[in-house]
């Protein structure tokens, strides 16, 4: 993993019955300066996210799928002893969010054929997707690179692996997945471990049943929700869906402003556009009066919302209707009175550079 500048769980459900192992999708992360790769599944009615612990320094962050969708990092939880971490997941790539795929309960034996017999696994990643990319579905696409162990004990926490492919390990694979091959050929199969390090010398990973088992774990121990107190109470009504925009930093995204966050919401509008496109729904059906805005530096010049009862397919794809514009004037605090009855999905898109330190909404 290489340096780069620039939500809260649900109690915690047992793993049901595996679901297809080609379902869950590998991811790319951002936190803090850091970025690298993780493994996105449902867990009961949550998107989670597993990843090397070294790759989130912080609580907060963002991934990215191979589609381009956007998800924000919530609650982090970390191994005790090992390099692993878990973590929620909001936003549209967690509207689609795959089944879950965790693997055997036990991938040592596998992991001992692969090694006696001289097999290929496969390491899977997603390339590096940035804001742009996202907006154009282009995020690179997902890598199955061959690699095969050189030094496991049957029974250690953690195996090293080289690639047999042309393509080399490289520092930001931490966190990515390492899956048994279908058929002989390259097709993934299982996941069988998760990369810790990864470099052109030295590279090893972590067997994938410390990964479900640190997640039954926490099933076990039935752990609750974290409580916090919240900016508005209004507020807490609403949930983050999507956004359009290049965020300034990982750490600094949408949920930030629903939401007690070190930093504000901080985006700019994306190469060639003017505004920061902000997509959210309500928790139940709500008669809405206006919204409040607090914003932090440098306020944007107003705000349209839009409203739309249509499935949710895209900012650009979905029909919405314009409801009002206000202007912001300048000054960091701005209400915006509407007449919205029972709106499906509500869109915010701010004139220019945005720092959004909080939004609610009022009821009728």
């Amino acid at each position: 993993m290489r340096k780069r500048v620039h939500f809260i769980l649900p109690p915690l459900l047992s793993v049901g019955v595996l679901q297809s192992p080609a379902a869950a999708a590998p991811v790319f992360i951002e936190s803090g300066t850091e970025f690298g790769q993780g493994w996105i599944f449902r867990n009961g009615a949550q998107c989670w996210v597993a990843t090397a612990k070294h790759v989130l320094p912080s609580d907060q962050g963002t991934i990215a799928t191979e589609a381009g969708d956007f998800g924000q990092i919530s609650n982090v939880r970390r191994h005790e002893t090992l390099d692993i971490a878990i973590a929620v997941i909001e936003g549209q790539a967690a509207a689609k969010c795959p089944a879950d795929t965790l693997g055997y309960r036990d991938s040592r034996p596998a992991l001992s054929n692969a090694s006696l017999r001289g097999r290929d696994l496969v390491q899977q990643k997603i390339f590096h997707c940035s804001a742009d990319d996202r907006a154009a579905q282009t995020c690179g696409g997902i890598s199955n690179t061959p690699v095969r162990i050189d030094t496991y004990g049957g029974n250690d926490v953690k195996f090293g692996f080289y690639s047999t492919g042309p393509q080399a390990m490289a520092g930001g694979d931490s966190g990515s997945v390492i899956r048994e091959t279908q058929s002989g050929g390259v097709s993934a199969g299982q996941p069988v471990g998760m990369v810790l390090q990864a470099n052109p010398t030295s590279s090893y990973a972590i067997v994938f049943s410390e990964v479900r088992a640190f997640i039954e774990t926490l099933n076990a121990k039935g752990a609750e929700p974290r409580k916090s107190s919240t900016k508005a109470t209004a507020s807490t009504s609403l949930r983050f869906v999507e956004f359009g925009g290049a965020l300034g930093s990982p750490d600094c995204g949408p949920l930030n402003a629903l939401r007690p966050a070190p930093c504000p919401f901080n985006a700019s509008p994306l190469t060639g556009q003017k505004t920061v496109d902000v997509i959210l729904s309500t928790a139940f059906p709500q008669d809405i009066s206006g919204f409040s805005f607090q914003f932090g530096a440098s306020p944007p010049a107003g705000v349209e919302i839009m409203v739309s009862d249509a499935d949710f397919s895209g900012i650009g794809t979905t029909p919405w209707t314009s409801v009002r514009y206000c202007r912001s004037g300048g000054q960091n605090r701005l209400r915006c009175p509407v007449n919205i009855a029972q709106p499906r999905y509500i869109l915010l898109r701010f004139a220019g550079t945005l720092s959004l330190v909080a939004v609610s909404l009022e009821e009728k």
